[in-house]
């Protein structure tokens, strides 16, 4: 799997904007946001996920495009699919991003990532952003950063309508003895077994600090069992496991080394790792996002 497309947009000198952080990119550096899902294959990716995680009508209505949501998702999925095609290599995935933020700036409450508690409009961006990235031809979609089922509840409903293949990615901020609480504060088992047994074909830990990750797959693994169908055939080879998702290459962000380096020391642990990629040469600026993930603040 790719590595974060904001911080690696931010790296590569492109402006994050408060509300939609690099979800404007779509529409101001379309090229750069090409190139990054580029340098993401060149680095072994078979995934690629689309720069829309701040491009659900909330984020870009606050940063005042409301009016360019679908043309934005549009260039997301068109960057990354023309990535792909460039690279010849046709067994890559696309995968389109609908996160927590879908209803709201990031600004709006002064803590990053939080999560509007409007229904009517979590329902409504959702289901938007959903189909516009489906029309626009992603290979499947991906929930990212689900805590609660506030906003789980109506992503997995409008992911589950487009018909294609949808993958679950919780955010764990504690785990241990098999249990593991959620960044929203609630019981990711229970989260989890409240999933609709059909249309889930894999459940993920991501965005979370890799101290938790080992015993956040164990404790996800003891209520996930996969789906009994998989969706879109082969393209779905990821259907029905769990998996982590590294945020920020924290594992292996160390002095000389890429992230792919350091997770030597995490395969030896778990099963199935797909994680973000550390590029070379700076595309990724894991440190300064990761501390200031930990303050809930941006710095």
């Amino acid at each position: 799997m790719d590595g974060g497309t904001g911080t690696g947009l931010q790296a590569m000198g492109v402006p994050m904007d408060g509300d939609a952080w690099g979800g404007v990119a779509n529409l101001t550096h379309l090229d750069v946001v090409q190139r990054l899902h580029a340098a993401y294959l060149a680095a072994g990716a078979q995934i690629l996920i689309t720069n829309t995680f701040a491009t659900g009508p909330g984020p870009l209505a606050a940063a005042g495009y409301g009016d360019r949501f679908a043309e934005a998702n549009r260039n997301a999925a068109a960057a990354a699919t023309q990535a792909r095609s460039a690279s010849g290599d046709d067994d890559v995935l696309v995968a389109g991003s609908l996160s927590r933020d879908v209803a709201n700036g990031l600004a709006g409450t002064g803590v990053p990532f939080d999560v509007s508690d409007d229904a009517a409009a979590l329902r409504d961006g959702y289901r938007r952003q959903a189909e516009v990235l489906a029309e626009a031809g992603v290979d499947l979609l991906v929930l990212e950063m689900m805590g609660s089922r506030t906003h789980l509840e109506p992503a997995v409903a409008a992911a589950t309508e487009t018909g294609l293949p949808v993958w679950v990615g919780l955010s764990i901020v504690r785990a241990a003895g098999g249990q593991a609480e959620t960044i929203d504060g609630e019981d990711a088992l229970a989260l989890i077994e409240s999933l609709p047994a059909g249309p889930i074909d894999a459940v993920f830990v991501m965005h979370s600090d890799v101290d938790v990750v080992p015993a956040s797959l164990a404790a996800v693994r003891g209520v996930w069992s996969g789906t009994s169908k998989i969706a879109r055939t082969a393209r779905s080879r990821f259907a029905g496991r769990c998996a982590i998702f590294l945020f920020g290459g924290r594992v292996g962000h160390r002095r000389g080394e890429t992230a792919r380096d350091g997770l030597t020391l995490a395969i030896d642990r778990l099963d199935v790792v797909l994680c973000d990629l550390l590029l070379e040469k700076g595309v990724w600026n894991c440190d300064r996002c990761f501390r200031a993930w930990n303050k809930k603040s941006y710095d």
